[in-house]
């Protein structure tokens, strides 16, 4: 099993990153941890479930209005 992934890197793994790619002049020695809000999970959930549940209950809505539609004008035709 894998533990936590890590979204700083550490000072030995910096150094090693120089160490190979050395072009970087400039950057700074030390590193910088960002931790950014994660809302991915609510994105896919909402694309996943609430959007397709949305979509059918309009095409459900727009189906059954125009049912009842129909079944009005056959109501108020004479009967032959």
């Amino acid at each position: 099993m894998r533990g936590p992934t890590l979204t700083c890197t550490c000072a030995n793994t910096r150094q090693g990153l120089h160490y190979l790619y050395p072009t970087c002049e400039g950057a700074d020695p030390e590193p910088q941890c960002l931790k950014e809000r994660r809302t991915s999970g609510y994105l896919r959930l909402l694309i996943t479930v609430a959007l397709p549940y949305f979509l059918m209950s309009v095409l459900l809505f727009l189906v059954i209005s125009a049912v009842r539609c129909h079944q009005r004008k056959q109501l108020q035709e004479p009967y032959i």
